[in-house]
């Protein structure tokens, strides 16, 4: 098993910050509307639809997980909803790139 010393996040400052000199945009508040934007296109789509598919990401898709049982500590008996959850199948060109980080 892999073991990572520093897995602190960024916070949002910072990852404007990095998102805006990777893409070469001097304005901050452009980047945080766009990205913003975007994850509002994203959940419209699958609300709509239930799959988006993004040019070099892949496809997301929402899967409804079906109710289930479950045992407490306490040995009681209790049933999950159904939940939503965001899958993400990644393009394979995406998925060589995490791998050669080593993710």
């Amino acid at each position: 098993m892999i073991q990572y010393s520093n897995m602190k996040s960024i916070d949002s400052k910072e990852f404007f910050r990095e998102v805006a000199m990777a893409a070469g945009i001097s304005d901050l508040d452009v980047v945080q509307r766009v990205y913003y934007g975007m994850i509002r296109v994203m959940g419209q789509q699958l609300k709509a639809r239930h799959t988006i598919r993004l040019p070099d990401w892949g496809e997301f898709s929402l899967m409804i997980a079906k109710s289930r049982r479950f045992k407490s500590v306490r040995g009681e008996m209790g049933i999950l909803p159904p939940l939503p959850s965001v899958k993400w199948k990644a393009y394979e060109g995406v998925k060589k790139y995490f791998h050669s980080l080593g993710l």
